[in-house]
């Protein structure tokens, strides 16, 4: 956060936004769950700020259990003015666990959350139509971005919608199954303009619009999940589709994506039950498909997003239903963003060559995780050596350090205390070395290069314990203009390819960078479903499909799904982003989706749909357990064409 409102700030907030101290911050926040009630009754507000405000500042998004889990916390959205920023963050506050923050949005942007909170202020009413007489339901959740909502694959045999609720957060619309169908009367078929009515490929408005592309990830992904011919005309996969903003997925470093994820959870869980009320039936099951992935973080199921999932997962069991989560395993095996080191004595080093690539318009992170628990005196010290020789250096419990020059700095290093699993991580923070906007240029641009990072172990370790390091995710986002360039460690040690030139997909020979821990950085939670990717014909893991964290325990994918039809067939059909048509993707994104539908089918059959229910699937044997987990799923293609021979 400090960085956020600091250095980073031409990064974090759009050009053409309002100033310090008129920003209202979307803040998540984690509370103790025995002091929960009183924070978000105000207890803790100065007399200035009226306890009216802060109620409609304030959304919340998962309570623990009546007497409490064990783990489990509050949680609450926040949107923060400067006055209630600095009573949040003062000093001694015993309410917070943590707090997160998200990147703003505009005015439009946060109507949509007055929207969502009217929603569920509304009466839910019970139709006497459906009831015990529809086949057995599941809500399907996707979160996702450029989401063609009204796509042929998402109606019923009388041209109607099965999607029930769409929350357009850039736009700030929440649409409802009958303002869906009024577009599609409205525009007679022309689905481009149903798209710049609804908000959703307004161009008048600045920014990125993915719908507008024919290959758009969030409908191809939905079609895999939930998508079907319209004359099967099927009632009981009703779907919450939420698209997140694009100036978040854009840039997924820095923007945090967890708030605005964390916001999607709860309002598909709050829709589908509103969904359960109107069709007079119990409370409905819930399978959410999230196929977003990051890189950094501890790894560990302890971050942000991570705990708010596991925490509302708990909270529906508690309530009666099953929510589901499916993630992919990520994309990163071969990317060179993870390393693991051991030391053995005092003295010892350790080096990172950290590559930033030219013209690179975002910032570069790299995390340094250490083993639990925290220290009272430093253990390891950093330095960090610039392209151009410059150095900073930090020990463990120091104070933050930074490079520049007379224009300003351009990389700072901190270290910082990590509660929920009591480790610790020094983080390395570099400016973008070309300019982001023209319009608001950067004082001192870091150069591109070679970064030296070394680690000094001064004691305190085990030899057993091992320091893990990521570099964050900062490469382009599909179909988004370029801007961000991936950094990635270039340890010459690290062997790339085989003697004939192949991608060499183990790891071999003494470098630290390691292809194992690759794994979506949101995936390591304990209840999640995590899915990698296969080819199909060659019944082998595709190249890119992430490997494990190792830290203990372990978390590994669950299961692989063909995400690829082979080596020369790339990607799976699904839909585009129009009725009609159909475009390959690949990649642990589309995978994810196919075991998401199959999770809501085992909840169908009044199965558990959980992490064991999704390895019972498996038929296949593959290799690499830690990429593969309890092996291959069998894919049925939504697309039913042959796109080669079987030998």
């Amino acid at each position: 956060m400090t960085w956020a409102l600091g250095p980073g700030r031409l990064h974090f907030f759009r050009h053409g936004q309002v100033e310090d101290g008129v920003d209202q911050l979307p803040l998540l926040l984690r509370l103790k769950p025995e002091t929960a009630e009183q924070f978000l009754d105000g207890a803790f507000l100065p007399a200035t700020i009226r306890r009216t405000d802060w109620r409609k500042s304030l959304r919340v998004l998962s309570r623990p259990a009546a007497g409490g889990r064990e783990r489990g916390s509050a949680w609450a959205a926040v949107l923060a003015d400067a006055p209630l920023q600095q009573a949040i963050a003062g000093p001694g506050l015993p309410f917070l666990q943590s707090a997160s923050l998200a990147r703003p949005l505009d005015a439009r942007g946060y109507a949509g959350l007055a929207a969502v909170a009217k929603l569920a202020a509304k009466p839910r009413r019970r139709s006497t139509t459906l009831g015990s007489l529809a086949p057995p339901t599941v809500v399907m959740g996707v979160i996702d971005d450029g989401i063609a909502f009204a796509h042929q694959r998402f109606r019923n045999h009388t041209g109607g919608t099965r999607v029930e609720y769409c929350w357009l957060q850039d736009a700030g619309v929440v649409l409802s199954k009958a303002d869906i169908d009024g577009f599609v009367t409205a525009s007679k078929g022309d689905e481009d303009l149903l798209y710049r009515a609804a908000g959703l490929t307004d161009f008048r408005v600045e920014g990125h619009k993915s719908a507008a592309w024919i290959a758009a990830h969030g409908t191809h992904v939905m079609d895999l999940a939930c998508g079907e011919d319209p004359a099967k005309n099927r009632q009981d996969r009703p779907t919450v589709c939420v698209q997140l903003p694009e100036a978040v997925t854009a840039d997924e470093n820095p923007g945090d994506l967890s708030l605005w994820i964390a916001l999607g959870i709860d309002f598909i869980v709050a829709r589908a039950q509103a969904i359960a009320v109107a069709r007079g039936s119990g409370p409905l099951p819930v399978v959410i498909n999230l196929s977003y992935g990051l890189l950094a973080d501890p790894h560990d199921g302890t971050s942000v997003l991570e705990a708010y999932i596991e925490d509302k997962i708990a909270e529906c069991q508690t309530l009666g239903f099953a929510l589901r989560v499916v993630l992919p395993a990520g994309n990163s095996y071969l990317s060179r963003i993870h390393a693991r080191m051991s030391f053995a004595r005092a003295g010892q080093s350790a080096t990172l060559p950290w590559r930033t690539l030219p013209d690179d318009r975002t910032p570069s992170f790299l995390e340094i995780w250490l083993p639990a628990p925290q220290p009272t005196q430093s253990r390891l010290t950093l330095q960090v050596t610039s392209p151009t020789g410059a150095r900073m250096t930090l020990s463990e419990l120091g104070a933050p350090v930074s490079l520049g020059t007379p224009n300003g700095d351009y990389a700072w290093a901190y270290w910082n205390a990590w509660l929920p699993s009591n480790r610790a991580w020094f983080t390395v923070m570099l400016q973008s070395n070309a300019e982001p906007d023209p319009q608001t240029p950067i004082a001192q641009l870091a150069p591109a290069g070679t970064w030296q990072v070394e680690l000094t172990y001064t004691g305190g370790l085990a030899a057993s314990d091992v320091v893990h390091a990521w570099v964050r995710r900062d490469d382009q986002v599909y179909g988004f203009p370029l801007r961000g360039r991936q950094s990635f460690l270039d340890d010459p040690r690290y062997r790339r390819f085989d003697h004939a030139g192949r991608d060499l997909e183990i790891d071999v020979g003494p470098s630290p960078v390691s292809r194992e821990g690759t794994i979506n950085s949101m995936a390591t939670g304990a209840s999640t479903i995590v899915v990698g990717a296969m080819l199909g014909k060659e019944r082998l893991p595709a190249k890119y499909s992430a490997a494990g964290a190792p830290a203990p325990p372990p978390r590994i994918p669950d299961a692989m799904i063909v995400a690829e039809d082979s080596r020369v067939h790339t990607g799976v059909l699904a839909a585009a982003s129009r009725s009609g048509a159909r475009v390959a993707m690949g990649g642990t994104s589309v995978a994810a989706p196919q075991v998401a539908r199959n999770v809501a089918d085992l909840l169908a059959a009044l199965q558990l749909g959980d992490r064991a229910g999704v390895q019972g699937l498996v038929t296949i044997t593959l290799p690499q357990p830690e990429r593969s987990g309890a092996g291959g799923i069998p894919a049925d293609p939504i697309v039913k064409l042959k796109r080669y021979e079987w030998p």
